[in-house]
């Protein structure tokens, strides 16, 4: 088979979950909106960003690394390392039990500190999905990825709405999550893996050592260069909307964030995945990663035209119509977004290309730059007395120019090293 039917087979195969997985919370949404208040919406808003802060370096990042080696047996000795780092830093997330007071007084929020208690078992389910799907995707399992997907959305979505109905408030939104992360974590893992004891094999402390050392870019760099990108675009973004505006504000912006990015997040989810694989691989064969990279940029290109001219001409009326006159607003919030959100169409397939080259080091800077602009213009807004809607369009251009920035970089790195094996 060629390579560009190759390409698209297994691109379509990825996609096709992603549509479903997509489609489910879209269609309901209105329930969730119906059962959830905009005030319980924005505390779990809160909670998801403590929750991602920790679980993004729960493995010490090195579930990014398991598609890289070129023996499985070294994959394997990454799994179960990051594995064991999982457990280590899954215990040590208990200790933000005992500061749950001073942890809700911190967002103002009262209400948070009842749900603080589920932060290890989220943290726990972080790290165990990111290690499993990053195995599946070596071992191109991509009807399974496609599958856990599918049953991920379902039980996420449809145990929030069973759970809201039962009034379990905030908690019903925390535990359908945690629950779905588990679920596909699990059904990722295929039996040959159980025959093989994947998660044990030659674990000890030196195997342990050994990959830290070899991928110590991982932890050392990568790992605190995911944990700034959560801690910028999630956790301090988020207590900024709540501190300078309200938790109201927060909740329309956290709703209008994870529903518009749902149907990007379909198509740059698909392409990312498979081209870390087939560039890695490429590049690790001494071959050119460009074509790949030229191949999903013009992808990407196909959906991100059509979806943003919808967004900024229909973006109100359709938050309006499909939940609610007092959901309008994540609509117009929508619409001043929109050119960071068409960009993101294009770099998010593309910011696995540093890992391949090891400048973890310089992307890492690259970030620390970035969100020091972005995150000044939203306390920049505040201070000048802004609308909220004015301040994201500050925001929005800032993170534009950075994610443009960003996308030059990854296709000269590229283009260097196919000049270089020419």
């Amino acid at each position: 088979m060629s390579v560009d039917k190759n390409y698209r087979k297994q691109f379509l195969a990825l996609l096709s979950g992603n549509t479903i997985s997509q489609i489910i919370p879209f269609v309901l949404i209105p329930f969730i909106t119906h059962f959830y208040t905009k005030e319980e919406i924005g505390i779990s808003a809160n909670w998801f960003s403590i929750v991602g802060l920790i679980g993004i370096i729960t493995t010490g990042r090195l579930e990014v690394a398991i598609p890289l080696p070129k023996k499985d047996i070294e994959a394997k000795v990454i799994f179960s390392s990051g594995l064991f780092i999982t457990l280590c830093i899954t215990l040590l997330s208990l200790l933000v039990l005992p500061f749950s007071g001073q942890i809700a007084d911190f967002y103002h929020s009262p209400e948070l500190k009842e749900h603080i208690w589920l932060t290890p078992i989220g943290v726990l389910s972080f790290g165990l999905l990111g290690l499993t799907t990053n195995w599946a995707l070596r071992n191109r399992r991509y009807k399974r990825v496609t599958i856990g997907k599918v049953a991920q959305s379902l039980i996420n979505n449809v145990g929030a709405v069973l759970l809201g109905f039962l009034a379990f408030g905030t908690s019903g939104l925390l535990i359908a999550w945690a629950l779905s992360q588990f679920i596909n974590a699990f059904m990722l893992v295929d039996k040959k893996d159980f025959r093989d004891k994947l998660w044990s094999t030659k674990l000890n402390l030196k195997a342990i050592k050994r990959v830290l050392v070899k991928y110590k870019e991982f932890p050392l760099i990568n790992s605190l260069h995911a944990f700034t990108d959560i801690f910028a675009t999630q956790f301090l973004l988020f207590y900024f909307i709540t501190i300078y505006y309200s938790q109201e504000e927060l909740a329309l912006f956290f709703l209008m964030t994870k529903y518009v990015k749902a149907p990007i997040v379909l198509v740059s989810g698909s392409v990312s995945q498979l081209y870390f694989v087939e560039a890695s691989k490429a590049v690790a064969n001494r071959e050119s990663g460009l074509a790949i990279a030229m191949k999903t940029l013009k992808t990407s290109l196909l959906f991100a035209i059509p979806f943003t001219i919808i967004l900024l001409i229909f973006g109100p009326k359709i938050f309006e119509l499909y939940l609610g006159a007092d959901w309008r607003d994540a609509g117009v919030y929508a619409q001043y977004m929109a050119p960071m959100f068409f960009i993101f169409f294009f770099v998010s397939p593309l910011s696995s290309t540093p890992l391949m080259f090891n400048k973890q080091k310089v992307s890492f800077i690259f970030s620390l730059i970035g969100y020091i602009f972005t995150l000044s213009s939203i306390v920049g807004g505040f201070l000048l007395g802004w609308e909220f809607k004015n301040t994201l369009a500050l925001y929005s251009l800032f993170f534009s120019l950075y994610y443009l920035s960003l996308i030059l970089w990854y296709l000269k790195l590229l283009r260097k090293a196919e000049l270089g094996k020419k």
